[in-house]
């Protein structure tokens, strides 16, 4: 989960889909905001089962959440954060808030330096082209969610 509004939260899947070949995007992410979401925390790793009403479609697309299971936040050996903190330190991060709508690619915790290493790029772009930001957060108590 990347964002959330109120009662809403989005969710991006990082798998992205090519429909190049029918003349649509080469990198299409997933993504939807669901309503009914009041508990998971942005960063969080979650699945979600929708109660089965229409979905809107414009992009990101909206549902109703009917089950949300969220991941349990790894944290690596020697780390103070969780990698559901680290994320949303990257997100809130300046360069994180630039994006418009983030896809986590991969986190990683490097022990020696106790440094975490979010790559993101945004769902909004059309090709593989568009570089991928990599922001540095620094292994230390976990950022306060931000409403």
């Amino acid at each position: 989960m990347v964002d959330r509004k109120e009662n809403s939260m989005l969710v991006v899947n990082p798998a992205f889909e090519n429909f190049s070949a029918n003349g649509g995007s080469d990198r299409y992410y997933p993504a939807k905001w669901f309503s009914n979401a009041p508990n998971p925390k942005i960063g969080s790793y979650v699945e979600i089962w929708t109660d089965g009403s229409p979905e809107n479609q414009p992009y990101p697309g909206q549902a109703r959440a009917e089950t949300i299971a969220v991941s349990c936040p790894a944290t690596p050996d020697g780390a103070h954060r969780s990698e559901e903190d680290a994320i949303r330190a990257g997100l809130y991060s300046s360069d994180g808030e630039q994006v418009r709508i983030p896809v986590i690619e991969n986190v990683d915790f490097d022990q020696k330096t106790g440094i975490w290493t979010i790559r993101m790029r945004d769902a909004m772009s059309t090709t593989d082209t568009q570089d991928q930001i990599e922001v540095k957060i620094e292994d230390i108590e976990p950022a306060e969610e931000q409403k």
